[in-house]
């Protein structure tokens, strides 16, 4: 299936579509609206990272043509991975005749449109979003979106006529150069409806979301289609680009596919071995985007016993279980050696799907779980290590192996919890319930 005929909406056409993340300038809409680089080639370290402008100069350009010409409607949906919350432009349409528009984000926490008048902006924090979109018509005030949710309305209306100036990509053509990764870009001359801006998220994340190495030995993809991708083996990674610095304490935890919430993480490598692994330093968070509510996560860890582990494989927020608006499930493994499948609901406990009692597993050991969840809602966990020299099913002296429980039917992040000394060797994610025995 070609990206046109992958989009989730369907019932009206992208006048451009311009999948960075790919490695092209080249629309794939269908209507041959390419980009051409402006003051030379601008990716970063190539296409898996998407593109990145150092400077206005060097941006991506559209000419303009009959379709990119507004009829009073546009609808721009960019997905990105911002990292650092900097006065940066998606796209604008100035310097021409007609109404000029840029949608951007100013560094202090506003996503804006700018209509060759004034600004209509709405705050909202975006750090580490990756999507953001707007809406907007003809004398009505701009609809803002990130990661596919409707966040707010611009202050005032905005003017939206017809343009003949050509579309800048990544920057305005006097200034404000998108930093941050840009992944792809839509635009339509319409109105997208909030769900279909979440279709588009969700479809973005799926479809685009550049594969990333990490030390656990798996890509990080936040969410699979088809059958297993393969694991990364782990001496496929450079050593020069291991980190070995004492902690890493905020944003994107070196060479892995987290980002660091709180706690402090490091990328430590056994001496003896050159193995790999994500090793807590000071107790902390960090979590991935996986907006698959089924499927199989594995998992390889090491429990220092100081406090407990807690991997959160489904989860509406990133945070704790106690974290309110929280609905999640969770593997935990506790400092008294327990194992469990839990589930919380709006940050309070709801139940206890399947529990074996203190002194399960060993600590100190290596254990590798497999945590699946069917499209019925069948909860099954197997363990494997230690003592277990083959996969088992995780004992059950509460609840039951399986479990069935369909509360919550949604995800959004895959999310760890760890005590210092936790380490996390493996990680990997299945589209389908797939059983080790």
């Amino acid at each position: 299936m070609g990206i046109l005929e992958s989009l989730p909406v369907q019932r009206i056409r992208p006048v451009g579509l311009w999948p960075f993340l790919l490695g092209t300038m080249r629309d794939h809409s269908g209507f041959g609206n390419h980009a051409v680089p402006a003051g030379g080639y601008w990716s970063t370290s190539g296409a898996s990272d998407g593109l990145a402008i150092p400077s206005h100069t060097q941006r991506a350009t559209v000419p303009d043509s009959p379709e990119l010409q507004t009829n009073g409607h546009v609808s721009i949906f960019a997905w990105t991975d911002i990292q650092r919350l900097v006065f940066g432009t998606v796209v604008a349409k100035s310097d021409g005749g007609g109404t000029d528009y840029e949608f951007y984000v100013d560094g202090a926490g506003n996503i804006a449109v700018w209509d060759g008048a004034g600004v209509s902006s709405f705050a909202h924090d975006m750090t580490r979003a990756k999507s953001l979109a707007v809406t907007m018509s003809n004398g009505a005030v701009p609809a803002f979106s990130v990661d596919g949710a409707f966040v707010g309305n611009g202050g005032v209306p905005v003017v939206v006529t017809a343009n003949d100036a050509p579309l800048d990509i990544g920057a305005l053509y006097v200034g404000n150069p998108w930093i941050n990764p840009l992944h792809g870009v839509l635009i339509y001359t319409d109105i997208l409806t909030p769900s279909e801006i979440s279709d588009l998220h969700d479809w973005s994340q799926r479809r685009f979301t550049p594969r990333k190495r990490w030390p656990g030995g798996g890509l990080d993809i936040p969410t699979l289609t088809g059958t297993a991708r393969e694991p990364v083996h782990l001496d496929s990674i450079q050593t020069s680009r291991v980190s070995l610095v004492a902690s890493e304490t905020s944003g994107k935890l070196s060479n892995t596919g987290y980002d660091i919430e709180s706690g402090g993480f490091i990328v430590a490598e056994d001496a003896a071995t050159g193995e790999r692994y994500i090793k807590c330093v000071t107790a902390g968070i960090i979590s991935r985007r996986n907006i698959e509510a089924y499927g199989t996560w594995e998992f390889e860890f090491y429990k220092a016993d100081a406090s407990n582990l807690n991997i959160y494989p489904i989860a509406s927020m990133i945070g704790t279980a106690a974290a309110a608006g929280q609905n999640c499930y969770r593997a935990l493994f506790t400092n008294l050696e327990q194992i469990a499948i839990q589930r919380y609901d709006n940050g309070a406990f709801g139940s206890t799907l399947m529990g074996a009692n203190a002194g399960y597993f060993d600590p100190v050991t290596r254990y590798k779980t497999r945590f699946t969840r069917s499209p019925t809602g069948i909860f099954y966990m197997y363990i494997k290590g230690g003592a277990f020299t083959e996969w088992v099913p995780a004992q059950a002296d509460s609840g039951a192996n399986p479990a069935t429980d369909n509360t919550h039917t949604t995800s959004k992040y895959f999310v760890i919890d760890a005590a210092a000394g936790d380490r996390i060797y493996f990680d990997r994610q299945f589209a389908g319930v797939v059983s080790p025995i």
